[in-house]
């Protein structure tokens, strides 16, 4: 914890208002513990847990977080069951795999006491790709929605949850929400590389294609022939400043696009063959 937040908190000047940290976790110990170091210094950490078999949840025991067990449905079940663990109005989502500077800590604290009237605040996370900060085009650093009143907030969504403020999703210039500036920032995984990206396809892969599926989505053969190809280009003309990061993104984002299409269309073979045998 910082000195400037330390002092802060020995004049009392964040007793008035407290943060709650809200963390959802299944098999993250590799990078769980950077985070929970991250947040030692906020009122109330809770980690929903969707049912690790490895140390997450001891991990989370040792950094003084309360942990609960809720199977994983999806994403948005799992955000909206941590609001209900909350022990304060005010709550901070972190992923597993980020990190809070002390800065944004400060930052925080000095706006749920002061006398700013925003429900939401969106900050910088900063993205990382073989060592280097994500900054061009595809997957690049940008605004995450992470900071508000939880009496006012609930989440929508399937693979990509989103935050509802009191019935409506906030646009970019909506009046109750506020970008912090860039120099207030959360770190996403900074060992991020071709492995990591391997490991996450199956998981968000199936959800993405599930989510598709559900909506009604359908793929053609001549699809997802061209469906490589065609997603590389894409992602390359807006991606070509990063070099080496953005080729390597271009590839596997790619790839990952083709797997998806191959899971609506093999759903829809299989759909076809039931109704030829009925």
């Amino acid at each position: 914890m910082s000195f400037i937040l330390e002092m802060m908190k020995r004049n009392n000047f964040v007793a008035q208002n407290k943060i709650s940290v809200l963390i959802i976790a299944q098999n993250n110990a590799s990078t769980i513990e950077r985070t929970l170091k991250s947040v030692q210094g906020f009122d109330q950490i809770v980690v929903i847990d969707g049912g690790s078999t490895d140390c997450t949840k001891e991990l989370a025991l040792k950094y003084g977080a309360k942990v609960v067990d809720h199977p994983f449905k999806s994403f948005p079940d799992q955000r909206s069951f941590s609001l209900t663990q909350a022990e304060h109005e005010w709550c901070l989502v972190v992923d597993s795999d980020e990190e809070i500077t002390e800065e944004l800590q400060e930052e925080l604290y000095r706006i749920v006491n002061s006398s700013e009237t925003a429900t939401l605040y969106r900050i910088m996370r900063t993205e990382y790709l073989l060592g280097d900060e994500n900054k061009y085009g595809y997957g690049r650093s940008d605004y995450q929605e992470r900071f508000f009143k939880k009496s006012h907030v609930r989440y929508e969504g399937e693979l990509h949850e989103y935050p509802v403020i009191d019935g409506t999703k906030p646009s970019r210039n909506d009046p109750r929400t506020i970008n912090l500036p860039e120099n207030f920032r959360m770190h996403h995984n900074p060992d991020n590389n071709v492995s990591m990206i391997v490991q996450r396809f199956p998981k968000y892969t199936l959800l993405k294609a599930q989510e598709k599926i559900k909506q009604g989505r359908t793929v053609s053969l001549l699809e997802l022939i061209f469906c490589f190809p065609l997603s590389f280009l894409q992602i390359i003309t807006r991606r070509w400043k990063a070099g080496r990061i953005g080729i390597v993104e271009a590839l596997s984002e790619s790839a990952n696009r083709l797997f998806i299409k191959m899971l609506i269309y093999e759903h829809g073979i299989l759909k076809d063959k039931k109704k030829g045998n009925d």
